[in-house]
C-alpha cells in the first residue's frame, strides 16, 4: 500500500513537468516562437530556432559575403528582412499536418483573412534535433539571391 502511494505521489509530481515539456517543444509552438521572433526582428532568436545544417549554411554564406562586402551592414540582414516581409500578420493558425519520428510538417495560415485571397497558406517543415524542434527553412531562393548558388 505504501509502495503504491509513493508511486502515485511520484507520478503526480513528475507528470505536470513532462506534459509541460512536450507542449513547450511541440512543432506548433516552436513555429509560433519563430514567427514572433521574425516579426520582432530578433535575429539571434530566429537563428537559434533553425536546424543545425541551416545555421551552418547561413554562417558559411555570411562569412563569404562578409569577405566580398566592404560595408558595415551584416550581409544576411537582407535575407532576414526579406523573411520578415514574407510573413503576413497576424498569425491565424498553425496546424500539424504530419509527424513521423523526428520530422514534422505544419500548415500555417496568416494574414488579415478578410477575404479568401487575404490569407497566406504555406507548409513549413521542422526537424527534432537534440530533443528540440527546429525550423527547416527553404534556403534555395535566398541563397540564389545572395550568393548565386542553390546550396552551401
Amino acid at each position: 500500500m505504501m509502495k503504491n502511494a509513493l508511486v502515485i505521489l511520484f507520478l503526480s509530481l513528475v507528470t505536470p513537468f513532462a506534459c509541460q515539456r512536450s507542449e513547450a517543444d511541440s512543432p506548433q509552438l516552436v513555429y509560433s516562437e519563430f514567427y514572433k521572433a521574425v516579426s520582432a526582428g530578433e535575429w539571434p532568436a530566429v537563428y537559434n530556432l533553425l536546424d543545425s545544417n541551416s545555421r551552418r549554411c547561413i554562417d558559411r554564406v555570411a562569412e563569404l559575403l562578409a569577405r566580398q562586402s566592404r560595408t558595415d551592414q551584416k550581409p544576411l540582414d537582407f535575407y532576414l528582412q526579406q523573411l520578415q516581409g514574407q510573413l503576413r500578420a497576424p498569425l491565424r493558425q498553425v496546424t500539424l499536418v504530419e509527424q513521423q519520428g523526428d520530422r514534422a510538417e505544419l500548415e500555417v495560415v496568416s494574414g488579415p483573412c478578410n477575404r479568401q485571397d487575404d490569407c497566406s497558406r504555406r507548409r513549413v517543415k521542422l526537424v527534432r534535433q537534440d530533443g528540440h524542434w527546429r525550423i527547416l527553412p527553404d534556403l534555395k531562393r535566398p541563397l540564389i539571391s545572395l550568393w548565386g548558388r542553390e546550396e552551401c
